[in-house]
């Protein structure tokens, strides 16, 4: 199980038609972890080529590993007069990549954020936005014992 994980590109639709880009990276066969990446940056803070990074480490450890990007990266446009900012995020884009990841898994997913994504995530369970249902809330601890 360790090394390199491959990347499923794949797209999400939010409520109000903005397509934004999410990866799927390992074999899909545990719990969902979703992975919020901070404002200036996209997977690359968490998957590399070279086997390197968390969502690597975490689809080794047999987790069904996500990266959900913000809109208006990786290549997808927005179209003009739409916002691209923390309410749409918190309002619109992370609801769709909930119900996205859901219809592919079983179990409830663990989100974890990376600077702004914390943030966004902090806000969408502090709102009626996000099914809390299908989020596992835990502790913080150590990598290791991931």
């Amino acid at each position: 199980m360790g090394g390199v994980h491959n990347l499923d590109d794949q797209t999400v639709a939010a409520a109000d038609g903005v397509c934004f880009p999410v990866s799927r990276v390992g074999d899909r066969a545990g719990a969902p972890v979703v992975l919020v990446p901070g404002m200036c940056d996209n997977r690359r803070v968490y998957w590399t080529s070279g086997g390197a990074g968390l969502a690597n480490h975490l689809a080794s450890l047999g987790y069904d590993v996500w990266i959900v990007d913000r809109r208006g990266t990786r290549g997808y446009e927005v179209p003009a007069g739409v916002r691209r900012g923390w309410n749409e995020a918190v309002q619109l884009d992370l609801p769709a990549a909930q119900r996205y990841i859901a219809r592919h898994s079983p179990f409830p997913a663990i989100w974890i954020g990376h600077s702004y994504g914390g943030v966004i995530i902090s806000r969408a369970l502090g709102k009626p936005t996000l099914d809390l249902s299908l989020i596992h809330i835990s502790e913080p601890t150590r990598p290791e014992r991931i």
